[in-house]
């Protein structure tokens, strides 16, 4: 079974993009809109 975890995007306020997870401490960021869906799981942060 696949579990889903659906993400908000948001510009940030320093430039390049923001990702937070719904109902999950878990955030990533990128430069460029179109590498947020190729973001490795290294780079996403647990928080």
């Amino acid at each position: 079974m696949l579990n889903e975890i659906i993400f908000t995007v948001s510009e940030s306020l320093d430039g390049g993009y923001e990702a937070q997870a719904i109902g999950h401490s878990i955030f990533t960021e990128c430069d460029e809109y179109n590498d947020l869906p190729t973001v490795r799981l290294a780079h996403i942060f647990f928080a």
